[in-house]
């Protein structure tokens, strides 16, 4: 903290503090919680993390408020359920609770110990193991990745360090030659494969579309002998595990057709926070024109609307048809504006 005002090392101190309580409240509950990502508001205040528990088509989507309140229930399957879940419980006054003595207790600790305890508590830390001499383990929580071997200083040109993952590229498991150990732990855990229900949580598609996508880049692929579907008795079908390389692939794939429901279910959320079951509308000759929308379920659920262009409806209607007719009336009164 040498390079930081008083007041930033305050902050920074503070910061560790809300995040250490907040990991350990989870783990009373989510023993499996991993994969955490903030809650911000517009102005940049945290409010809450949102984690994943299990793995697989099994994962759901929790969260935690900077005001130490666990989610409760089975989560959501979709990361931004429990993003939209939070966001609620902030707006409605839900996300606070006392802390707990135990661990307020433990939040005395000073700063450089604090930093220590966050270490340990986040289980998507990656860290080199020492495994024997001039050898390293590398594991993410308790998962191993790979392995660093020094090869000494007579390989100093190419790099010393040879990392090695069961899941790289190259068949043999090579990850490549690097200069510092630092360098060859981070490839190696760059090899480790993506889950498809972790894509799918991510970007809120189901799982089982993220697995038709995976599937045809893995046949194009083929001819070119990369690997893209990890073929793995444990893991199959939307449980399946795909290549960095490919989920990269995978995502620049899905991510355009998707992204206007993600954007417009982020402009809507401010009006109707609890929108969901988004459908796209299109024109006679196939055109995207709009989303319809539920809020509520049952006997409760009524059905709003947003154009491509942003435009949504503030009052809702009885059925998802009235919406859509809506739609088409906001489309013809745009169109007259212009």
């Amino acid at each position: 903290m040498a390079n930081t005002t008083p007041r930033d090392g305050e902050q920074h101190r503070q910061d560790l503090q809300t995040e250490i309580a907040a990991r350990i409240l989870i783990l009373g509950c989510y023993i499996t919680s991993h994969a955490f990502q903030p809650v911000d508001q517009p102005d940049g205040e945290r409010i809450a993390w949102t984690f994943r528990t299990a793995h697989g088509a099994r994962a759901r989507y929790h969260w935690v408020s900077t005001r130490n309140v666990v989610s409760v229930g089975e989560g959501g399957e979709y990361r931004w359920q429990a993003e939209k879940a939070a966001r609620l419980a902030r707006r409605t006054g839900l996300d606070d609770a006392p802390r707990q003595e135990h661990i307020a207790q433990l939040l005395t600790q000073p700063t450089d110990s604090l930093e220590r305890i966050i270490a340990c508590l986040d289980q998507d830390t990656v860290y080199a193991k020492d495994d024997g001499p001039g050898r390293w383990v590398v594991k993410r929580g308790g998962t191993f990745l790979g392995t660093v071997h020094d090869e000494g200083a007579r390989k100093k040109r190419r790099g010393r360090y040879a990392a090695w993952a069961p899941y790289a590229q190259r068949r043999d498991g090579i990850v490549g030659h690097f200069h510092d150990l630092d360098g060859a732990r981070d490839a190696v855990a760059r090899e480790w494969p993506t889950e498809l229900a972790d894509i799918a949580g991510e970007l809120g598609i189901p799982a089982a579309q993220v697995l038709q996508v995976a599937e045809q880049v893995d046949q194009e692929w083929k001819s070119e002998a990369r690997r893209a579907v990890l073929r793995d008795e444990a893991y199959t079908g939307t449980d399946a595990r795909v290549t960095q390389d490919a989920a990269a692939e995978i995502r620049q794939r899905l991510e355009e057709p998707f992204r206007g429901e993600r954007q417009a279910r982020d402009r809507v959320v401010g009006t109707h926070p609890l929108a969901e079951a988004f459908e796209a509308e299109r024109a006679e000759d196939g055109r995207l024109i709009g989303y319809t929308f539920r809020v509520g379920r049952l006997h409760s659920a009524r059905y709003g609307w947003i154009t491509s262009a942003g435009t949504y409806a503030h009052g809702l209607e009885a059925y998802r048809s009235q919406a859509s007719t809506m739609l088409a009336n906001a489309l013809r009164d745009e169109a007259a504006r212009r």
